[in-house]
């Protein structure tokens, strides 16, 4: 990723390679900043969606990864915050991906006015 992109207002979601819908990022929450913590490119196929107005700040990434490496303390921080992340989602990926059964799923199958079902919801704001 060029850029490390930070949510200052709004909701995004995430979809992962299935197109079923993981997990919100709101207020504070970054996308990409893996790449800045890894000497290695790492891919993921993730598609992000505002779903609602979204203000977010963008920097470089190796800009970003200038002023991280050059603060032990920082780089630390955002470390294990990017295996946090990581532990979490491949959790929230193996159940959505599982169940299959989320809104966006269920739009794209044109079946959200079959009959009612339960839908995967493991956002858990913290």
């Amino acid at each position: 990723m060029d850029h490390v992109y930070f949510i200052s207002t709004g909701t995004v979601a995430v979809f992962n390679e299935d197109r079923c819908e993981m997990i919100h990022l709101t207020d504070g929450d970054e996308i990409g900043i893996r790449s800045v913590t890894s000497f290695y490119d790492v891919y993921f196929t993730y598609t992000y969606v505002s779903i609602e107005t979204t203000e977010m700040y963008t920097i470089p990434t190796k800009d970003l990864r200038d002023i991280v490496y050059s603060k032990k303390d920082i780089l630390k921080f955002f470390r294990r915050k990017v295996q946090e992340r990581a532990d979490r989602w491949k959790k929230i990926e193996t159940v959505a991906t599982a169940q299959g059964t989320d809104l966006w799923s269920e739009l794209q199958r044109r079946r959200v006015l079959e009959q009612p079902r339960i839908r995967t919801r493991f956002f858990d704001y913290q």
